[in-house]
């Protein structure tokens, strides 16, 4: 009602608290159902991924209503999705689709469970089907893993309360957690040299960028250009890689890029050149300064002098009374140059933003498994067990904890686009299960629940 409507007059409100208390009813009789199945522990009906379908077909007459019913259909495509992953050990599946009945409980008393992923039920789902790749089959019984997957799904079933999942939950995810620091030790060593890698590359692609920026306007000298782009990115590298210890030591290599784009620029004015005459002899001594530091000592080095002499020679003998429309000429040559690497830039952005294996790599968390297609033929399948702070490099491990597969971002994005790389199982079971089941329908998570 708004404002001074009257209540409606009539039975109406009656007939809608009916409605409301036999739906109650409904959802009371059903679960008590569902709830003697459990604690009865065996049925007579068929077992493993059947079991949901037969607990739905064989419900009470009017026990289950249209919410309930599309609730039992969702878990049935989650289970059933749990059932038909190969990668998942039979043994291990068919522990956790002996939950299939607490886990209805659990959904209908709390309809969560189809919206939040950090849900308690969906959890104890999810790191058990992660776990489960981890699990050396010739241990048997016996490995620690399965162990702890038979521990949860046995107090899950024999404990009614509605805690049994979050305590499952916890214990679950302080073993992956543990697993995880184990892993992480036992690959310190090359851990330790990938975070070295790390700031190579983070120092690298600084160094790109800021070369980048200088030469992406078209104005820089052709040689001058592919000299900055072979050389002075490997100097700023350098630069950026003992900023740390030497602080002014980037600053110094920036400055000396910026004098010598500057020194080939066109020096129109008597002054521009005597200004150039005078700076040239310390760009000279910092350009060779650096590229002793980084060892260049290749003939390219002398021939790259050469060419810079002549440019400035060029350039200081050049008539000062350029014309008007000279000077005009000049410039329009220099802002097509620009257009047109503008446009090469925005191009390959283009291609690179249209490529989604670099975003696939960037979202992969720690504990995902992935298959690899070695030179042999056999497939490798390792889990990540470590990513950098800058998301730049991953190390994979197999079941035995060691590093078997260390990859950049670029060669892991490489290794997916060219399909020797293949993800087996990533976190969120349920999640994408009820994505698929969503999708198929053509609907929402609120209409199907």
């Amino acid at each position: 009602p708004q404002g001074g409507d009257k209540p409606l007059p009539g039975a109406f409100p009656s007939l809608f608290e009916n409605t409301a208390l036999n739906h109650a009813a409904a959802r009371t009789a059903f679960l008590d159902y569902v709830t003697g199945v459990h604690k009865s522990g065996a049925m007579s009906g068929p077992q493993g991924a059947s079991l949901l379908a037969y607990l739905r077909d064989q419900a009470p007459a009017g026990t289950l209503t249209d919410e309930d019913r599309h609730a039992v259909d969702l878990l049935i495509k989650v289970f059933d999705a749990v059932f038909r992953d190969k990668n998942i050990p039979a043994e291990i599946t068919a522990l956790i689709g002996s939950l299939q009945v607490p886990v209805l409980k659990a959904a209908l008393l709390d309809k969560e469970f189809f919206f939040k992923a950090d849900h308690p039920a969906r959890r104890v789902i999810d790191l058990m089907a992660r776990l489960a790749l981890g699990w050396h089959r010739a241990a048997g019984a016996e490995d620690p893993v399965y162990q702890i997957i038979l521990r949860n799904v046995k107090r899950i079933y024999s404990d009614q309360r509605a805690g049994a999942f979050a305590e499952a939950e916890a214990e679950l995810d302080a073993f992956t957690r543990k697993e995880e620091a184990n892993a992480a030790e036992a690959l310190s060593s090359p851990i330790s040299q990938a975070l070295r890698k790390e700031k190579r590359l983070q120092a690298a692609k600084e160094a790109r960028h800021l070369v980048a920026l200088r030469i992406g306007t078209g104005e820089v000298a052709a040689f001058v250009e592919t000299f900055l782009e072979d050389r002075w990115v490997s100097v700023l590298t350098l630069a950026y890689s003992v900023r740390d210890e030497k602080p002014q030591a980037v600053q110094s290599a920036v400055q000396t890029m910026d004098d010598l784009i500057w020194s080939v620029k066109p020096k129109i004015t008597a002054d521009e050149r005597k200004e150039l005459l005078a700076k040239l002899p310390n760009i000279i001594a910092m350009l060779n300064k650096w590229l002793d530091a980084i060892k260049w000592n290749e003939p390219a080095r002398a021939e790259f002098f050469n060419e810079l002499a002549r440019t400035h020679a060029s350039i200081v003998r050049a008539p000062l009374d350029m014309s008007p429309q000279r000077q005009v000429e000049l410039a329009i040559e220099a802002a097509q140059r620009a257009a047109e690497r503008r446009l090469q830039k925005q191009a390959e952005q283009a291609v690179q933003a249209g490529d989604g294996f670099m975003q696939r790599v960037q979202k992969l968390e720690r504990g995902t498994w992935v298959e690899f297609k070695q030179a042999s033929g056999i497939p490798q399948t390792v889990k990540l067990a470590w990513v950098s702070p800058m998301r730049s490099l991953f190390i994979f491990a197999n079941r035995q904890r060691q590093a078997s597969v260390s990859l950049s971002d670029e060669q892991l994005a490489q290794a997916f686009r060219e399909g020797r790389a293949t993800v087996v199982l990533e976190a969120g079971v349920v999640g994408r299960a009820l994505q698929e089941a969503l999708g198929a329908n053509g609907g929402s998570v609120e209409t199907a629940a």
